[in-house]
């Protein structure tokens, strides 16, 4: 059960996109690139962008140009990021694309499979060890394997002095390795399976992300784009078969998010599948109260022509996919929504899942939309407003309910 983690939020400031980096030099420079034990309460970049600063028990995060990435109330245990692409680290623990928390032990009993022998319940526990900034520097996770006995994996984080991180160990093994200009921007990133690399333009932003992957040896670059206020507006690769789009308010919060991507139908090569996901988020204030995720497949490989289907090209399939995702009648495979209320002493969060499906009625198309699936989460806040219990109740048939609890 190894673990791989793809950036640590730190350092995901390449990766949000939310950020203009200017890296001129491209070069390697050791003080950039040096782990150290002891974070100070304030540091700044070469460029005199403040890297990180520690307020009573507010630390606040920053990119090599001044944006801010995140922000970590240390009383409460809670991260608050700005941008959902800073959440690809699994070392939080999620309540929305927006906020997370990070308790010093979280555990969980669970049934699992046992091969041929029926079922068995286990432990699965994590203590973390956090630093100063409230960023982890080393896990322990124990969990059962098939025969009930308990395995352990350590998770180990190297932070250089701006507290960006260098390098993730896992059972000695290295899973995550940056590296850093003099001026702290990161130009490169390599894991146990990809590495990548990125070119910036003559202002400081990000305009190519290359990634190689070591297990079929394939490369794939991911070109961005940017609106006038300098906010990524779009990333995608060349043959535009990977699109991420992000939307904006008037307030310049992020609203919207449309994932794409395009794949060849395996038993017609003329033909192109068209998967999209899109979220919406709603804001009441600066908290997130709602979040719509829907996804679709649209492929069309003919079009009716003069009431003759005529056969469309791979580009003609994909220009036609996203007008029929901005189309309102069109339907998606599913739809979830979250909705978030936040009180002094929990959070509570209600998902519905629909399905769709079109019937013939009287004569016409009619789109039936039915709730596949719901269920409540309630976080429990102490009196501090820490996260100490995290209780999930599937309300299908067999009421399923699971409980977290963490500890500080």
């Amino acid at each position: 059960m190894k673990t791989y983690f793809h950036f640590h939020i730190s350092c995901l400031l390449v990766s949000a996109g939310s950020v203009m980096i200017s890296c001129q030099s491209k070069t390697y420079n050791k003080e950039t690139n040096t782990d150290v034990k002891q974070l100070t309460m304030k540091e700044e970049f070469p460029n005199h962008k403040i890297a990180f600063e520690k307020i009573n028990d507010q630390v606040f995060l920053y990119n090599p140009e001044g944006n801010k990435l995140f922000t970590i109330d240390l009383k409460k245990a809670l991260y608050t990021v700005y941008f959902p692409d800073l959440t690809y680290s699994l070392n939080l623990f999620k309540i929305n694309d927006f906020l997370y928390f990070l308790p010093k032990k979280a555990e969980e009993n669970y049934t699992f499979a046992m091969g041929n022998v029926g079922t068995g319940i286990g432990t699965f526990s994590r203590e973390n060890g956090i630093n100063d900034l409230g960023l982890v520097n080393n896990e322990k996770r124990e969990y059962p394997d098939e025969n009930g006995k308990v395995k352990v994996n350590n998770v180990i984080y190297y932070y250089n002095k701006f507290a960006q991180l260098l390098k993730t160990e896992e059972n000695g093994e290295i899973i995550i390795e940056n590296k850093y200009d003099e001026n702290a921007y990161i130009i490169e990133s390599n894991t146990t399976k990809y590495h990548t690399k990125f070119q910036y333009n003559t202002e400081g932003q990000v305009t190519q992300e290359e990634i190689k992957n070591d297990a079929d040896g394939s490369k794939s670059i991911l070109n961005y784009h940017y609106n006038s206020l300098k906010q990524i507006e779009k990333k995608y690769n060349n043959d535009q078969t990977s699109v991420k789009e992000y939307q904006y308010d008037s307030n310049n919060k992020l609203v919207g998010i449309i994932e794409y991507t395009g794949t060849i139908d395996k038993y017609n090569p003329n033909k192109i599948i068209n998967h999209f996901v899109k979220k919406i988020y709603t804001y009441n204030k600066e908290q997130i109260v709602e979040e719509k995720h829907y996804e679709y497949n649209i492929f069309d490989a003919s079009i009716l022509v003069n009431d003759k289907w005529e056969p469309i090209t791979i580009e003609e399939q994909k220009k036609l996919a996203w007008q029929k995702l901005r189309d309102p009648s069109t339907n998606p495979l599913f739809y979830i929504e979250r909705n978030y209320s936040y009180q002094s002493d929990e959070i509570n969060v209600i998902v519905n899942k629909f399905s769709f499906s079109n019937t013939l009625k009287n004569g016409k198309n009619e789109t039936d939309k039915k709730l596949t699936n719901s269920e409540t989460i309630t976080y429990t806040l102490d009196t501090l407003g820490r996260v100490v219990k995290k209780e999930t109740i599937n309300k299908d048939q067999y009421k399923e309910r699971e409980i977290q609890s963490f500890s500080y």
